[in-house]
């Protein structure tokens, strides 16, 4: 009858440990989907498999890591997706994917082990391995670019200042490195 029962706990343990934890804003423009999520006036974290979808009327992002930690700028108002973050820490195994106006057009998909999102500037600054690849299928032959390093900043602005930076890469150890599809040029000049 003890084993039973105690069959009986493990099993209801491990079917719980399979549900995750949700965040949907009143507007739907960001969501969190973790094993583990705790929100207060000041700090939302989450961690476990986490996703992180952000859209507005102009850019998407979705971000999968290992945790994150969001303080917003209005615990009041999270209406304009990540936007709306004063700051975003991620940490473990990011994956991300950045979509300029709400397309799939032109997009950057990404991996690093860190990245930090400061919303008054509204740049992702991402350490550690990393790999983007900037799509643009705007065009009749799409072009790509490659680009890894230690250090990658990537503007997230809808409609960024004609003086802003839209993208760099930094190498730390070694040189960055950028590899871009040779089609970009001899088609699209």
């Amino acid at each position: 009858m003890t084993k039973k029962i105690i069959t009986l706990i493990i099993m209801c343990l491990l079917a719980l440990s399979a549900f995750s934890a949700k965040y949907v804003s009143d507007d739907g423009s960001i969501g969190v989907d973790a094993t583990s999520l705790s929100i207060s006036k000041t700090v939302t974290k989450a961690s476990g498999n986490v996703i992180l979808v952000s859209k507005t009327d102009g850019n998407n992002v979705r971000v999968t890591c290992d945790s994150i930690k969001v303080v917003p700028f209005d615990a009041k108002n999270l209406s304009k997706g990540l936007a709306s973050a004063k700051e975003a820490i991620f940490t473990g195994n990011i994956n991300f994917k950045f979509s300029v106006n709400g397309d799939n057009k032109i997009s950057y998909l990404g991996t690093a082990d860190s990245a930090y999102y400061d919303g008054t500037t509204q740049l992702l600054t991402m350490k550690g391995n990393v790999k983007i690849e900037y799509q643009d299928k705007s065009i009749d032959k799409p072009n790509n670019m490659t680009a890894t390093g230690e250090k990658a900043v990537l503007n997230l602005k809808e409609v960024p200042d004609d003086e802003d930076v839209i993208f760099s890469i930094e190498g730390e150890n070694k040189r960055a490195k950028i590899d871009i599809d040779p089609q970009m040029f001899e088609d699209n000049l």
